[in-house]
């Protein structure tokens, strides 16, 4: 018995390697955390109607921006509602 190839598309093609493209540049990660640090994550998931993924994405993104400003020479400060400086995040 013969299979029988049929042409594929332009479109089908060109999908196809942009499929293969988008999804090599994607890494996968397993991440072991304890129960205080799941229920964080969960919380903030609830809280802002993100997945653990969009969650754990945008604290890395928070977390390299702050990390950046700090190396530029500038400090993270939190301020009150009046403006006045109460904490600043240090070591990053």
């Amino acid at each position: 018995m013969k299979l029988r190839e049929f042409p594929q598309s332009k479109e089908k093609v060109m999908l196809r390697r942009l499929f293969r493209k988008v999804f090599r540049r994607k890494h996968s990660l397993t991440l072991l955390v304890n129960q205080p640090m799941q229920d964080a994550i969960e919380e903030i998931g609830r809280n802002q109607g993100l997945t653990t993924p969009q969650v754990l994405r945008r604290s890395i993104a928070v977390l390299k921006f702050c990390r950046d400003e700090v190396r530029s020479g500038k400090r993270i400060i939190i301020r009150d509602a009046e403006g006045e400086p109460v904490k600043e995040i240090v070591g990053l």
